[in-house]
């Protein structure tokens, strides 16, 4: 077995730790009785003697921004819902499966992680893949679903009748939430197969990262499911923006070719259409903001985080927070979001009073 330092460490405290053990079968060490594999708390000494404080910091940041997460998602869901049942919209449906991806991030991905850092363990093949690809899945899934959602209030926007027309159908809402599922399969069924690598407990943290084989580059997971949506959405929303201020100059120019009534009704629709828009550019603006330092400090910056392995993990925490920016973003700049949500808070508030106060009332 190769020598590492992770291994010369573990060697004085009379324990191995095979490199090579959940990579595949064919590595194990021919004999197993003198194999002894680190406990949790072995592993979180090793790892963390040091860093505690910084540590413990990280995952009470962490599991703030997942309880928060999971909660204001959870409340914008529940108004959002009520919306959709009073009139139907094509791009609410949209925002809502935007919503309930970012919901399963805060609600699961989040805590995985917090768990799998306090109480740090020796993972198989399969718990590595487990705890990696489907949430791989998740985020590019999420990447195209924003840009299915910006390119919705393009349509939106410079093609109004042809997008009040698609939305009449189902069909074109099931289509906008079943496609992103489908361009982010593709992504990581290579690493579900093997062919394009596997993710395996790797030095010096040991935690799992992907061995990437030479049939398929990594670089074609980040392109496709990150790079490319995020380009995409970006310029559906500087185009959707182009049309915004073209129309807003013809506006401002027209004498009044329609009866009062009529321009007003225009008006309102054409001022409640870009008002969704820039929400939801802003809304994209911040989660783009937030997402990239990981990526490039981690790709081009490397050596900033050798010296301390919780510098990594507060950039990923950079990256979780964006998954607040959403239900903010939506509350602070649509005031029918707010009164929803408040009605619906306020509903909840006297279900809960009549339960304490007067249960026999909620008796069926």
């Amino acid at each position: 077995m190769a020598s590492s330092p992770i291994n010369d460490s573990f060697s004085l405290k009379n324990l191995t730790w095979p490199v090579g053990s959940n990579a595949s079968n064919s590595s194990l060490p021919k004999n197993h009785i003198d194999v002894v594999y680190p406990n949790s708390s072995v592993i979180f000494h090793f790892l963390w003697s040091g860093y505690e404080r910084g540590l413990y910091w990280w995952m009470i940041v962490n599991g703030l921004i997942c309880f928060l997460g999971t909660a204001v998602n959870l409340a914008i869901l529940v108004a959002m819902v009520q919306l959709e049942r009073v009139t139907h919209s094509s791009c609410r449906i949209q925002i809502v499966h935007l919503l309930v991806i970012d919901l399963i991030q805060c609600a699961v991905s989040g805590p995985l992680g917090l768990t799998l850092n306090g109480q740090p363990r020796v993972l198989t093949l399969t718990e590595c893949a487990f705890t990696r690809v489907p949430f791989m899945w998740v985020e590019c899934s999420a990447n195209w679903c924003a840009s299915f959602l910006a390119l919705n209030r393009f349509i939106a926007i410079w093609f109004p009748l042809t997008y009040r027309r698609l939305s009449r159908h189902r069909s074109f809402d099931i289509v906008s939430v079943v496609l992103p599922w489908f361009m982010g399969f593709p992504l990581v069924l290579p690493y579900i197969a093997g062919f394009g690598g596997r993710f395996t407990m790797s030095p010096p943290m040991y935690r799992c990262v992907l061995k990437a084989t030479s049939n398929l580059p990594f670089e074609y997971t980040i392109y496709f499911g990150f790079i490319t949506p995020m380009a995409l959405l970006m310029v559906f929303y500087v185009g959707a923006g182009v049309k915004m201020a073209l129309q807003l100059g013809i506006t401002a120019r027209r004498v009044g070719p329609l009866p009062v009534p009529d321009y007003e009704i225009s008006r309102a629709r054409e001022e409640k259409r870009f008002a969704l828009a820039r929400m939801l550019f802003v809304a994209a603006v911040l989660y783009i903001a937030l997402y990239l330092p990981n990526p490039i400090v981690v790709t081009y910056f490397p050596r900033l985080g050798d010296g301390s392995p919780i510098y990594r993990m507060w950039l990923r925490t950079i990256y979780n927070a964006g998954f607040l920016v959403n239900p903010i973003v939506f509350l602070t700049m649509r005031p029918e979001y707010r009164k929803e949500l408040r009605k619906q808070i306020r509903r909840l508030y006297t279900w809960l009073s009549h339960l304490v106060w007067n249960p026999e009332h909620l008796a069926p």
